[in-house]
């Protein structure tokens, strides 16, 4: 019953208290009053029917009571006592008289009596109903509101702490129905506020999570059976559900002494997931720990192992009953040093084990065990005591180190002492103190070594490197250090030795040496040549000076002609500072347009005319003149100017050959630096539509030293010019170590003789037969053949003769500007006709 009732029931008593309490005097007053008059009436009739005037005489006695007789005919036979005070009562009966008559008896009593009490008893009544009220109605209110205040306090802390609740809960009652649950049950089966009310039956509730899908993966009625079966159970029961939604429930069911349940739900979705990580991690951990490449083991404050992995156990070779947490450190031990798996003085390493202990410090070590192996041990203290530690099998690695230390110092390929041990031997060297007359320095390069590479292969050249190396340990005393610098540079440090007589003599044997033939495994004859550069140290000269100044002194021996060898004076120096003036200057005649271009005719010796003209390079000079491209060339090469000067000369001669007539074409050379980075034919497209002249007018002038490098590019680079309709043409052809092979390997148009054959084609046999070879192969070939250097009519005349196609040379003209082409032409056109 709720408090309001309760309250309302007991005002209600108290108020028919209070009224019964007002109420009573007055009303017993008057009903004594009126029993009085009923009684006086009942005297007077008792007694009247015997004797009237006894009656009466009684009546006398009635006080404030008038009695009246009236006859049958309404006459007054009788009246006694006086008129009684307001407020009245009357009462009157019919009787007989004596005399067998009739007659009605009025009895008239007053009421004043009662009525004057009244106040006073309703006074008293009130202030006994109020007391009442108080006792029975307010005392025990108050009471109660203090009561049912504290039930209410509890109950909302009863109802915060349930919807408070992680946890969903839940009470039913023996009938299976709902008595109460709280906001988490709801949400967490996603069932609206309100939706299942007390008295809610656990079907429909089934029912209602069915149409919110969150329930089991099973039907409504296998999930109410499930449910039914888990409430008849008398202890509790602990149930996982998983719902269709991909959440995971603990119920836990507990029954109650009526035959309901409360049970708790709660969602263990992540803790599941969490789990279910955790195992992951832990298999993953397992999976990391074991599949280890080092040993692992950890062992505790009491030097107890806690565990260690796969390869650990392998590498020790440890029974299981030593692998099990819990195994002293020592039996570990004890067992590896029975088994040869441990150092052979094991109280010096039990000592050195306990003060790593002790440092309590990280720190790294390598141990040899008595069975050979070598173990890196990296020692990791652990906070709270005890150490971790990785064993890893170095044995090989070791080896590897003796081997990369070797490697480090020596040349792979010959063996020989490298960069880096040359220069160490050179310090140690220069430290004597008779360097300035017993110690030099020979650097030398092999001169077509890079031909043969390329040519006969990268194999076959390793295998000439190795015979080189071979070579030179014979040339060099016991004293000397002989190191491959890198590709095909050797350099020697000479010692014990008069300078610069001994270095002259060595560096000739060397000369001679490389100069003879080498017969490889897979190749017979091979011919190569070097030149040797010499550097003699001088106080100031440091090793890297030195090399420096032995590099330079090659670099000029080379220039000289190859084969040779050269000492370094300081003039060297100074001329080597000109040659980088000259590149600067170079540089500043590109981009201030001192350079241009001279057109030398091709005549066709047939008709006499010209066909074409060679685009010839020319270096306006200040202040030396006309400078011939062999000036400057290679110099350009040297430098990388090449690649944006020759994009110039195709640009330049394209725009020159426009103005020509349809029927010549301008032939220009290439560089092999033209074709890295793969730019030359889009140069070349780029030339050819900015000036507008047709691809089939344009011929390219490659030699072979070109083909030499990144063949396979140049070739890809060339079959896309000739598909644009370019003419290649090979120049010099025939001066090169595999001519022949070029021409199968790509369809040149044009094969340029050169100008030695050219110059004694008159006056050598062997000129004479290797132009004739050179013109039949063309013609054979369909080729045509142009001879470069013709001089006089006479070379001209022999060169029609054996069939060439096309001169050109300084008996026709030399290379003019572009200003004079026009009387050139004019002359030799009449010549012609």
């Amino acid at each position: 019953m709720q408090a309001s009732g309760i309250k309302r029931m007991i005002g209600i008593f108290g108020a028919v208290a209070s009224c019964a309490a007002v109420l009573a005097p007055p009303v017993v007053s008057l009903v004594a009053d009126h029993a009085r008059v009923a009684g006086s009436l009942e005297i007077a009739l008792r007694h009247h029917s015997v004797n009237p005037e006894a009656s009466l005489r009684t009546a006398d006695n009635v006080g404030t009571v008038k009695l009246r007789l009236i006859g049958a005919d309404g006459e007054m036979l009788l009246q006694r006592g006086s008129e009684p005070a307001w407020p009245r009562v009357t009462r009157e009966a019919t009787v007989k008289l004596a005399d067998g008559e009739e007659a009605r008896l009025e009895v008239e009593g007053s009421l004043r009596s009662a009525f004057q009490i009244i106040p006073l008893l309703t006074l008293i009544g009130i202030l006994l109903g109020m007391l009442v009220y108080y006792v029975g109605c307010v005392l025990p209110t108050r009471v109660i509101d203090r009561v049912l205040s504290a039930l209410r306090v509890q109950n909302r802390r009863f109802d915060l702490a349930v919807n408070n609740m992680s946890q969903g809960l839940c009470f039913f009652d023996g009938d299976a129905r709902l008595i109460v649950c709280n906001d988490r049950y709801l949400e967490m089966y996603g069932l609206p506020a309100g939706s299942v009310p007390p008295g809610t039956t656990l079907r429909e509730i089934v029912d209602r999570r069915f149409e919110v899908g969150s329930h089991p993966k099973m039907t409504p009625e296998e999930y109410v059976v499930w449910r039914s079966s888990l409430a008849v159970i008398d202890r509790p029961v602990d149930t996982v559900s998983h719902l269709i939604n991909g959440a995971t429930i603990l119920i836990r069911h507990r029954p109650m002494p009526d035959g309901g349940w409360v049970a708790t739900h709660e969602d263990i979705t992540d803790a599941e997931d969490g789990k279910q990580r955790l195992a992951q991690q832990m298999q993953r951990f397992d999976a990391a720990l074991n599949n280890m490449p080092h040993g692992l083991s950890m062992f505790d404050a009491d030097r107890r192992l806690i565990v260690c992995n796969r390869k650990y156990k392998e590498m020790y070779r440890l029974p299981a009953h030593l692998a099990v947490p819990g195994t002293l450190y020592e039996d570990i031990i004890r067992y590896r040093q029975d088994t040869n798996q441990e150092v052979s003085d094991r109280a010096l390493y039990e000592r050195e084990a306990r003060e790593r202990a002790d440092r309590n410090k990280a720190m790294h070590y390598r141990k040899p065990l008595m069975d050979g192996r070598i173990i890196q041990i990296d020692f990791e203290p652990m906070f709270g005591g005890g150490w971790v530690t990785t064993h890893q099998d170095i044995t090989q690695a070791t080896e590897a180190e003796a081997k990369i230390s070797h490697m480090a110092q020596h040349d792979a390929l010959t063996a020989l002492p490298n960069r880096t041990a040359f220069r160490e031997k050179l310090e140690a060297a220069l430290k004597a103190p008779d360097r300035d007359t017993s110690v030099a320095v020979l650097y030398l390069d092999l001169d077509r070594f890079k031909v043969v590479n390329d040519t006969l292969g990268h194999a076959l050249g390793d295998e000439l490197l190795e015979a080189v190396a071979g070579r030179l340990k014979l040339c060099i005393d016991d004293t000397d250090t002989i190191a491959r610098l890198g590709g095909d540079e050797f350099a020697i440090i000479q010692t014990a030795a008069k300078q610069p007589d001994a270095a002259t003599e060595l560096a000739s044997r060397i000369v001679s040496a490389i100069a003879y033939p080498f017969d490889l495994e897979r190749h017979q004859g091979v011919t190569i040549g070097t030149s040797v550069g010499i550097a003699l140290p001088r106080v100031e000269d440091d090793p890297v000076s030195i090399l420096e100044h032995a590099d330079l002194a090659l670099y000029f021996a080379k220039a000289n002609g190859r084969g040779g060898y050269r000492i370094f004076d300081p003039s060297m120096a100074r001329d080597m500072l000109s040659r980088r003036a000259m590149e600067r200057e170079l540089r500043h005649a590109f981009e201030n347009n001192q350079l241009e271009l001279h057109y030398q005719p091709i005549i066709n010796l047939e008709s006499g005319r010209i066909v074409s003209f060679e685009a010839l390079l020319r270096w306006n000079h200040p202040e030396r003149g006309i400078l011939p491209a062999g000036e400057f060339v290679n110099l350009a090469e040297e430098t990388g100017l090449i690649v944006p000067l020759g994009k110039w000369v195709i640009e330049q001669a394209c725009a020159a050959a426009a103005k020509w007539p349809l029927d010549v074409k301008i032939s220009v050379n290439l560089s092999a630096l033209q074709f890295h980075g793969r730019t030359l034919a889009l140069h070349t497209l780029s030339a050819l539509e900015r000036s507008g002249l047709s691809p089939q007018r344009l011929d390219l002038e490659i030699t072979e030293s070109v083909l030499l490098h990144e063949s396979e590019t140049v070739m890809t680079t060339l079959r896309g010019l000739k598909d644009l309709g370019i003419t290649i043409t090979l120049d010099d052809f025939g001066t090169g170590y595999s001519s022949m092979r070029y021409l199968q390997q790509f369809p040149f148009d044009r094969l340029k003789i050169d100008r030695g054959f050219v110059a004694g084609v008159l006056d050598n046999k062997e000129c004479a037969a290797i132009v004739d070879a050179i013109i039949g192969l063309g013609n054979g070939l369909g080729r045509t053949t142009t001879a470069e250097g013709v001089e006089t009519a006479e070379q001209m005349r022999e060169l029609r003769n054996a069939g060439c196609i096309e001169a050109q040379g300084y008996y026709f003209s030399p290379a003019v500007p572009e200003r004079e082409i026009g009387a050139l032409w004019a002359k030799i056109h009449r010549a012609a006709a």
